[in-house]
């Protein structure tokens, strides 16, 4: 795995990620079967951008790309929220839509890098960029449980039942969204709690405790 900054000229200048803030590792594709980092900056100036908005680019031969490196982005926003100043996205090359095989050298490299930028944003949660806004991307062929399985990551929804689902409810009570008893089963109430929870800190709305919700709670994972 090769790693290089790609000398790119931005027409405004970026600015910097403040690694406590950063809540998001974003995964995307590029839509495309093939494109040079050259392209893709040219794409996105033509959209009105700054230039390219990925942080970091995957092409399929496994080499990484650093287009923005740790400045803000511009990959992740739509009409209501703009995620870019809390995450950093690192992008795929390749159309996952329609192509059903991602190349393993290109899956070794995702995963090296999701482990390096981990290291720098803490607090930051891994998810596909269709988790936060209205699109496919990173594509419905995308091997996303193949590379998610790679990393601890927490799900509890409507009929769960563990100690993790006793503790998150506790946690709920305090912060003021009524679960009722913390008895660590997720029925209708300790969905409603979630939902409101969410509602609060601006998250994504499915009733779920992932990654991003756990956080929030200020849980670990023990």
């Amino acid at each position: 795995m090769k790693v290089e900054k790609v000398n790119l000229q931005f027409k405004n200048a970026l600015l910097p990620l403040q690694p406590q803030n950063v809540q998001y590792i974003i995964i995307h594709h590029i839509a495309s079967v093939k494109a040079t980092p050259e392209q893709i900056h040219q794409w996105h100036i033509t959209n009105g951008w700054s230039g390219a908005g990925y942080n970091e680019y995957i092409t399929k031969d496994g080499n990484v790309h650093i287009f923005r490196g740790d400045n803000i982005g511009a990959h992740c926003a739509d009409s209501k929220n703009n995620y870019n100043p809390i995450s950093y996205g690192i992008a795929c090359e390749g159309n996952y839509d329609i192509e059903k095989t991602m190349p393993q050298i290109q899956i070794n490299s995702l995963l090296s890098r999701i482990r390096f930028n981990q290291l720098k944003y803490k607090n930051a949660t891994i998810v596909p960029h269709k988790k936060l806004t209205a699109t496919t991307c990173p594509g419905k062929y995308f091997p996303w449980e193949d590379v998610i399985a790679n990393f601890k990551h927490i799900h509890l929804s409507f009929g769960s039942k563990n100690e993790k689902v006793k503790k998150a409810q506790l946690v709920l009570n305090e912060k003021g969204f009524n679960c009722g008893e913390a008895d660590g089963i997720f029925g209708a109430k300790t969905k409603t709690a979630v939902i409101n929870f969410q509602k609060a800190n601006k998250l994504p709305i499915d009733g779920v405790i992932n990654d991003i919700v756990w956080k929030k709670l200020n849980c670990t994972c023990e």
